[in-house]
């Protein structure tokens, strides 16, 4: 599941909109270690079971930090947890994918870079660089790694 801690609408944070990477990331990593959990064990699921970080994401070439929650759960109890977590989060989305799956109509991609290289400035400007290629793919790029 990829998702962002910062609220996409319905919620006003004062000076969301001059924060750096770094505190939205450092928020982000909080929200993760604090909120997350609570959300999963909601919905039933054993937190100790699901691993999550913060990852740079991007939409319409602005790159933001990005919440990943990855576990083996069934289709329906994904979806449950990714719309609990977006309804708290207050997100237009949160999406889930299935990497193992082949027959899936979505294609999903996961960009990896030498540990310790990636950065908010290095994902800014790969984000740069796929819209480069093709006008909006940056669009359909939610996180580097």
């Amino acid at each position: 599941m990829s998702y962002r801690a910062t609220p996409s609408a319905g919620f006003h944070l004062p000076r969301l909109s001059q924060s750096s990477y770094d505190d939205r990331a450092t928020f982000s990593a909080e929200v993760s270690k604090d909120i997350v959990p609570k959300i999963i064990t909601a919905n039933g699921i054993d937190a100790a079971t699901l691993r999550k970080e913060v990852t740079p994401g991007g939409y319409l070439l602005k790159t933001n930090a990005s919440l990943q929650t990855v576990s083996d759960l069934d289709e329906a109890a994904a979806n449950r947890l990714a719309g609990s977590l977006g309804y708290v989060f207050r997100q237009y989305r949160a999406l889930t994918a299935r990497l193992n799956d082949t027959t899936g109509k979505t294609g999903f991609v996961v960009v990896r870079f030498p540990q310790g290289s990636l950065n908010a400035t290095v994902a800014q400007r790969f984000f740069e660089a796929a819209d480069a290629t093709k006008k909006g793919l940056e669009r359909r790029i939610c996180r580097v790694r």
